[in-house]
This record gives structure tokens, sequence and C-alpha cells, in this order.
């Protein structure tokens, strides 16, 4: 007789869930690093994700005894909206399976794997999508780095207002051929001018993300004595097993296999919380926060099928906090 599916879930749904969420986020590096308390928020939800965005000056400035005082209504605070996105995965064990692994432990043994499948193909997809332009499956897609950080950031909008007429929100950008990265330190020089447009007093870029041929790169251009020790937070990277080159004391350089990476480039991103001091973050909708729903079995054919959700939209709040480096070709 074959296994009771149901019954399983029954008493290990939970627990199998919140397994699935914690190995989801130690499925690329990516993944993991919005999904630090610094670069994810769950919210409840609305109409639309909104984010106040800072465009100007607000009243400030020296007086003289009972000089009157600006207090007129600062303009340049502009909210940035955001659309909700959907993603899914499922979990399938059709009943050949069920026959085949009959008793609780291959019971246990099939399911293990099924979601398994499930986590890797979920963190890889997701990423992927994360790196995209929003275009992909007909604009159905999340946000990706190509356009919340883009080559040519004077054109276009992002977040419903135009990157034309507001500079602020445009992210930086290093254009500049790097032909050569290890001859005279082209590479490095292109990596720091980045680092030091994209901070803006003690706010500065705390992740990069780039190719596996670019991080090598990055990698023979460190003199042998040269020693990076990643402090804080970002020693899950490590942990997780992925490998991770600091700079600038603060910034850990990764490295992806995503199809959607734009070869040639290196994203600088500040990752931090929504309305705090600014960055790039991941909303996702607390009811569906890669939330695992109950085997169901469909009515023309044999097999069970779980649904993982989710809801959000990778956001940011201070454009410019974000940079590229476009043009790195050897």
């Amino acid at each position: 007789m074959a296994y009771n599916l149901d019954a399983i879930l029954a008493s290990t749904h939970a627990r199998i869930e919140k397994k699935f969420q914690d190995n989801l986020s130690q499925q690329n590096p990516t993944f993991l690093k919005f999904a630090e308390k610094e670069g994810k928020v769950l919210v409840n939800g609305g109409k639309e994700l909104t984010f106040p965005v800072i465009l100007d000056d607000g009243n400030a400035g020296s007086y003289y005894g009972d000089d009157p005082l600006n207090v007129s209504r600062p303009a340049g605070l502009q909210p940035l909206t955001f659309s909700w996105k959907q993603f899914y995965s499922t979990v399938v064990i059709d009943g050949l399976e069920e026959v085949m692994n009959t008793g609780p432990e291959a019971a246990a043994d099939v399911l293990e794997g099924r979601m398994k499948q499930s986590e890797v193909t979920t963190g890889n997809k997701f990423e992927n999508m994360l790196l995209g332009d929003g275009t992909g499956n007909n604009s159905k897609d999340w946000n990706g780095l190509q356009n919340l950080v883009a080559d040519d950031p004077t054109t276009g909008s992002i977040g419903g207002l135009s990157r034309v007429t507001y500079a602020q929100l445009r992210n930086q950008v290093y254009s500049t051929a790097v032909t050569a990265f290890n001859t005279n330190q082209a590479g490095r020089n292109a990596m720091t001018r980045l680092y030091a447009d994209c901070t803006k007093g003690n706010r500065s870029p705390n992740y990069a993300i780039t190719t596996k041929a670019i991080w090598v790169l990055f990698q023979l251009s460190l003199t042998q004595n040269e020693r990076f020790v990643m402090e804080g937070a970002d020693k899950k990277l490590a942990s997780a097993g992925f490998k991770s080159i600091v700079f600038m004391g603060d910034c850990p350089v990764v490295f992806s296999d995503g199809s959607n990476l734009l070869p040639n480039h290196m994203y600088m991103l500040r990752v931090a919380k929504p309305k705090t001091d600014g960055g790039i973050f991941l909303c996702i909708s607390k009811e569906r926060n890669f939330s695992l729903g109950k085997f169901i079995e469909p009515a023309d054919q044999d097999k069970r099928i779980a649904k993982v959700l989710t809801a959000g939209q990778l956001c940011t709040d201070a454009p410019y906090l974000n940079g590229v480096i476009t043009n790195i070709t050897g």
C-alpha cells in the first residue's frame, strides 16, 4: 500500500516549510544577501509598494537674531512606486513514486528529494530573475539589476518617476573601457572610482556581484601580502560556502553563473532596509513568503502537487547609492 502523503504533511508541514525557507536563502550569494535583515522587509500588502525618495534639499541655513526663517513646505520629497509581482515553484510527486516508496522512511526520502530539487530550482530561477531587466516572461518578472541599476541611467524612469528629470534617481556608472584589468591597476581603478561615486557620507556599497571571469581577474590583481577580513553579518557568505573577496574593507565581491548577469559588468550595491538611510532591498509579502501550500491531487492525473508561492518586488529608495561598471573586457 502506498504511503499516506496527507498524514506526513499533517504532522510535518510547518517544519518542512520553515526548512525550505531557511535552505532557500543558502542557494546563492545574492539570495543570501537579500535574505539578511538589512536587505529584506516583510510587508502586509497594499495596492502598491511606495517609498519616499529625497530629490532635493529641505530648509536649512544660517540666520541672525530674529531673522525670519524659511518654514515653507519644502519640495524634493517624492514617492517611488513599484508594482507587486508574483513567483512560484512546485513540488511534484507522481503516483508511481508513491507506489515505489511505500513506508514512512522511503516516503520521507522521496519527499526530501523533491523538496531539495524545488529549493535549488527556486534559488537559481529567482536569482536569475533579479539579475535581469524586469521584462522577462512578458514583463511578469520582478525588477532586476539591469533596470534598477541601468547602463544608461539618464533615460527612462524608475518607480514611476523620470530619471531624465531627476538626477537623484540616476545610479552611478563607470563606462570607460577596462581592456586589461591588471595593467596599471586599471580594474582596481574602475572599482575604486565607482565605489567612491556610490559613497555618500557613511553610506557606501556593501555588496558587489560580477561574472566569474571578472572575479578571477580581481583575484589575480591582489598583491601577495594583501589581507581581506570580513567582519560583521557578511561572514554568512563564507559560512554558506560562497567565495568572496572583500573590497574596501566592507564590500564583499562575489560571482554568479546566472545567465542574466551581463558579461563585462560588475554591480556595486548598497543593500539596506527601506526608509532608513537608503539602498536597494527585497520586499516580500508576509502572507506569501515562499509559502508551501498543501499537496493537492488533480482530478485527471495520478500525482500530488504543492505550490510554493511568493509575492513582492525588488525596490530601491536611493538609486544613486548603487552603480555598475559596464565595460570590463579583459
